[in-house]
């Protein structure tokens, strides 16, 4: 299952890695400075604070070893997975060209009006789930006392419906990132055949991928 999982998430990261290596330096520059370095970083505030949760409650039982601050680590460890996660599909969509990202990121005229393909209707019953357990794991923090074995099971049900709506959201933006290639590539295919040149058929459709990408 693991290897399956691994295999998978590496097979698809292979179009982002060259989603990127397609920007040009100033692209690539801004999205290494606003999306990964300045995004990333506000992400650790949450994270930061979560964990002097957990450190308050060890604080303040003077062990680490009786058990009644698991509740609360429990909690700010599926807090902090799941804000890791939305933080790396964030990063992740910005990688791709503005045109793939309109077809896949949900703007908030989409999600009020709920005119939202299946697939993101399904990703959208997901992140509800998970944020629904987000909340109540929130809520166990600072608590003290027995493992709770329904703060698990909520944590556990959060924690798969997240890793479903990641699935989702990267299968989908790799499927129409390949859509577009195709169809690029078989544009350049007809100028040619209509007796173009096929360098300065991609050099052009190139040119038009970055302005796009300055304009966004």
């Amino acid at each position: 299952g693991r290897i399956f999982l691994w295999t998978y998430f590496f097979n698809k990261s292979l179009s982002v890695r060259e989603a990127v290596a397609l920007q040009s330096a100033n692209e690539l520059t801004e999205f290494l400075c606003t999306s990964v370095l300045l995004k990333g970083t506000a992400a650790m505030w949450p994270v930061i604070y979560f964990s002097f949760e957990t450190m308050s409650c060890f604080i303040n039982q003077g062990t680490f070893s009786n058990g009644q601050c698991q509740n609360t680590a429990f909690a700010a460890t599926g807090l902090s997975a799941n804000l890791a996660l939305i933080t790396t599909l964030s990063t992740i969509s910005k990688a791709f060209p503005p045109n793939v990202q309109k077809e896949v990121v949900l703007t908030y005229d989409e999600m009020a009006t709920l005119k939202v393909k299946r697939w993101q209707q399904l990703q959208l019953f997901l992140l509800l789930i998970t944020g629904l357990s987000s909340l109540y794991q929130f809520g166990a923090l600072g608590v003290e006392g027995d493992p709770s074995q329904l703060l698990t099971g909520i944590g556990i049900l959060g924690g798969f419906t997240m890793a479903g709506a990641c699935i989702i959201f990267v299968t989908a933006i790799n499927r129409e990132y390949k859509k577009q290639q195709l169809q690029e590539e078989k544009a350049v295919r007809v100028e040619v055949k209509d007796g173009g040149d096929e360098r300065a058929s991609r050099a052009v459709r190139s040119s038009r991928l970055q302005e796009q990408m300055v304009l966004a």
